[in-house]
């Protein structure tokens, strides 16, 4: 017996959701226009969700909330994004050769045809709201940049200066709402693709034509003050930005590529504000030590890890720390990423000949008690910060390396004598940083560890410092969610270890020891790897040993 399907309108009704006569009003102020549905939504009488629930209802459709069931990526990718866009649908699920679509107007035949005839698949329709599909779409495939930014008023063209000044508004007002530390812009073949650096990871946003990218560039450089015509040579610039009501320092790095100029824009927030070391996220066993050997009015401190493992945050921090008014402090940085106060800041700027070097063998006339350079890259500046710390001042600094034995030995490389290194270090701290996950969307495993301590062993090859409390185990999984991309993260922190120079470490350095017999002396004397303080954040529901893996290149522990 065939189903007798209701009006929308009754279900509403008969729901309580709406009065007849609320309905009759909606009615008559359609006048075949506009669906009933959507004049009641306007109206403020009813929900987007509670008109998909009653569609479903109607249409005896299933019914899917897409902030709890996101559209799974094999799904998604079978219909072309502009079929989901101009029809308003995305695939959500895929089994046994029938695609599961869901659709704000599960009448519309004609998106359902073009559905069949794009995956030649069975398409069971389902109904979720709007405003949902729109979510999922612009994740599932990407930004769309609106019309009007793109081709603007009459008379506007793909060269015309005024497209590409939108065009960069845009992207930077984007990308700074969604969290992004980076904005490349990569040309191909024929299209220019955007992509963002999100907590570390570089997702594709959308792509534009190929013919708008001379604009781009251009605008660019404009704006960086750089040679325009030159388009041979990689050229490095900067500008500030005002965007969202924040202070932006962008840096930009142009470098010719195959298909066109490429470029790469960092985005620093002038006042963005600088995090306690708890807050980066040392734990107290970790900090405990950190704290006491910044205390310590002289000597050399190294803070290593890869570009991007937050090593000039942290420094930042521990200026922060370190600044009770007491003492001059003084840095020389490239770029200046905070801005602090009664912290006299050197921005490097070897146009003018002012680097690394220069400028810190003249702060050394300025009597600081507390230096803090940006960035150990070359001989010269590791030779003066060393003999600033055996001078009397506390010198910090970062420099690249995978751990911190290795920053010892990078010293040496660099030429410094190994009885300075010996004399002049006090401390490494290296680190990573690692996605948190996301506290909307992750789920929490039923069954935990019943000995932590030798989980952490087993996942690690190392146990926890004594004496370190331990959290309550909360194992948790990544799932996704509209606010973390899909990707089961949101947000960093920090895992550390640190490693003081004892005697022992010091006589090693004389030895000119290799790193592992640097590194198996600092366990012996209770250093614990990041590797380990990762573990530990996983074991707290924090992050995931996967993410742990990612940035340490652990390995195939079990």
């Amino acid at each position: 017996m065939a189903r007798i399907r209701r009006r929308i309108g009754d279900i509403l009704v008969d729901a309580g959701l709406v009065t007849r006569e609320q309905l009759e009003q909606a009615v008559a102020r359609s006048n075949g226009r506009k669906r009933v549905g959507e004049i009641l939504v306007e109206l403020g009488l009813v929900t987007e969700e509670q008109i998909a629930r009653a569609l479903s209802a109607q249409f005896h459709l299933p019914f899917i909330d897409l902030r709890k069931e996101l559209p799974h990526p094999r799904a998604a990718a079978l219909i072309p994004e502009h079929l989901a866009r101009s029809h308003r649908l995305i695939p959500v699920r895929l089994h046994d050769r029938a695609l599961v679509v869901a659709m704000a107007d599960p009448t519309d035949v004609l998106a359902l045809d073009a559905v069949r005839r794009a995956v030649h698949l069975e398409v069971i329709p389902a109904v979720a709201p709007e405003s949902q599909i729109i979510d999922a779409i612009q994740l599932s495939y990407g930004l769309q940049v609106p019309q009007e930014v793109v081709m603007g008023g009459p008379g506007h063209s793909a060269e015309s200066p005024g497209l590409a000044v939108r065009i960069l508004d845009f992207l930077l007002s984007h990308a700074v709402q969604q969290r992004a530390t980076d904005i490349h812009i990569e040309p191909e073949d024929d299209v220019v693709r955007i992509r963002y650096r999100i907590d570390g990871i570089l997702y594709g946003i959308t792509t534009l034509p190929q013919v708008i990218l001379p604009g781009l560039i251009t605008r660019l450089k404009v704006l960086t003050r750089l040679d325009v015509a030159e388009q041979r040579l990689p050229q490095d610039g900067a500008f500030e930005a005002d965007v969202n009501g924040r202070t932006l320092d962008v840096r930009v790095a142009f470098i010719p590529t195959l298909h066109g100029e490429m470029a790469t824009l960092r985005l620093l927030d002038r006042n963005r504000q600088v995090l306690s070391l708890e807050e980066l996220g040392m734990r107290d066993f970790t900090r405990r030590i950190y704290e006491q050997l910044v205390r310590r009015p002289y000597g050399l401190i190294l803070v290593s890890g890869p570009t991007g493992s937050g090593k000039s945050t942290t420094l930042a921090s521990t200026l922060v720390f370190l600044n009770t008014g007491l003492k001059k402090i003084v840095s020389i940085e490239d770029p200046v990423e905070y801005r602090l106060p009664m912290v006299n800041q050197i921005q490097v700027n070897p146009d003018a000949g002012l680097d690394f070097p220069t400028g810190l063998r003249s702060l050394l006339r300025h009597d600081p008690d507390i230096i803090m350079v940006g960035e150990i890259r070359d001989p010269e500046t590791a030779r003066i910060a060393t003999h600033a710390a055996l001078a009397g001042s506390l010198v910090l600094a970062t420099i690249h390396t995978n751990d911190a034995p290795t920053a010892l030995l990078r010293l040496a490389q660099m030429g410094v004598p190994s009885y300075l290194i010996a004399s002049a270090a006090t401390g490494v701290l290296s680190q990573r940083l690692v996605r948190l996950l996301c506290s909307y969307c992750k789920e929490q495993l039923p069954h935990q560890p019943d000995d932590p301590l030798q989980w952490i062993e087993k996942v690690s090859g190392e146990l926890p410092p004594e004496g370190e409390e331990l959290p309550t185990p909360r194992l948790s999984v990544p799932r996704g969610c509209k606010r973390c991309r899909l990707s089961g993260y949101l947000g960093r922190t920090g895992i550390f270890e640190v490693l003081p120079i004892t005697k022992s470490i010091q006589e090693l350095i004389l030895q000119g020891a290799p790193q592992k017999d640097i590194a198996m002396q600092a366990r012996a004397e209770g250093m614990r790897s990041m590797i380990v303080d990762g573990a530990i954040k996983v074991l707290g529901g924090l992050t995931t040993m996967e993410e742990v893996r990612r940035v340490t290149e652990l390995g195939d522990l079990p």
